[in-house]
């Protein structure tokens, strides 16, 4: 595995994010690929940090089942499932302050749905690249599926796909089995695009894995029953001077 270093400088802070470059593509992205060792190094600057409000994951091959109850998110191709996420930003500075938005996506290490009596979810999780889009934030935890936001009302598009559900262009990172997934938001036009999607003082997230490297991962719930002590899915807003 080939690594490398990024330095952004912003505001005065200084980030340093560990780089996978044999997960770098081509192709442009709107956002850093970063693998989860990612790290902020430099002046403290001062940020926010929040836990998922709702959580759920969206499957197509059973379109019409809520899981917004599921006690782990389980994010692959296979399934064909996606993950939403969603965070109450009222109580952090406005977002014109915001510097850099980095999201956590915690790995579950035991769970009910991955074997008996809260045994191992190891064996379900395979690196790769995930998708991470900003989406709209008006869907119900416990009634969102793959074919409607809240109660009847539909998506634009399946899957919570449509340019009006979610952004079009992705924020790619790169997944390392039964460990955290770090999305920084550093580039300027990716950290735009999270902004725009906004609403309310909330800002949501969807999480899809990647149809050539068919990364999958399962990620904490709010609804864990299991042990441990992670905290299920947030986000650290930094809002340098």
């Amino acid at each position: 595995m080939k690594r490398a270093l990024a330095l952004v400088l912003l505001g005065g802070c200084r980030w340093v994010f560990g780089i996978d470059t044999t997960r770098l593509d081509d192709g442009a992205t709107d956002g850093v690929v970063a693998d989860s060792d990612a790290v902020l190094d430099g002046p403290p600057c001062p940020s926010n940090t929040r836990s998922a409000v709702a959580d759920a994951v969206i499957v197509a091959t059973n379109p019409a089942q809520n899981f917004g109850t599921a006690t782990a998110l389980n994010i692959s191709k296979s399934l064909t499932s996606r993950a939403l996420f969603r965070f109450d930003v009222s109580t952090v500075p406005p977002v014109a302050q915001w510097s850099v938005v980095v999201l956590t996506l915690p790995y579950e290490m035991s769970d009910d749905s991955c074997s008996a009596t809260c045994g191992s979810c190891a064996a379900l999780e395979t690196s790769g690249k995930l998708h991470v889009h900003p989406m709209r934030s008006d869907w119900s935890e416990t009634s969102v599926n793959y074919t409607n936001r809240v109660g009847g009302q539909g998506w634009d598009a399946a899957g919570a796909s449509g340019s009006g559900d979610a952004s079009v262009t992705a924020i790619d990172v790169g997944h390392q089995a039964t460990q955290d997934t770090i999305v920084p938001i550093v580039d300027p036009d990716a950290l735009a695009m999270t902004i725009s999607w906004v609403s309310g003082n909330q800002l949501s997230f969807l999480v899809r894995a990647d149809s050539d490297t068919d990364g999958a991962a399962i990620v904490r719930s709010r609804e864990a029953t299991c042990g441990g002590n992670a905290l299920p899915a947030s986000i650290t807003i930094y809002h340098c001077p």
